[in-house]
């Protein structure tokens, strides 16, 4: 089953841990403005994808099945 990466811009302070942790997925720009990459996650990133979340101190990375 495929997953769907998303951030909450509500949540999000730019801390950068998803663009670290998955750089595949997700970036962070210089201002501290994260961004997804790759909004359709494949199944060999699921495990980076899934870490990234976890990781996020704000949980404004939001991975979901589609």
């Amino acid at each position: 089953m495929a997953l769907k990466a998303s951030i909450d811009w509500d949540k999000c302070e730019g801390n950068g841990v998803c663009a670290r942790v998955a750089p595949e997925i997700f970036s962070v720009d210089e201002q501290g403005n994260s961004d997804v990459l790759m909004e359709e996650v494949p199944e060999n990133l699921r495990a980076k994808a899934m870490l990234a979340m976890r990781g996020c101190p704000t949980n404004a990375v939001i991975i979901t099945e589609m």
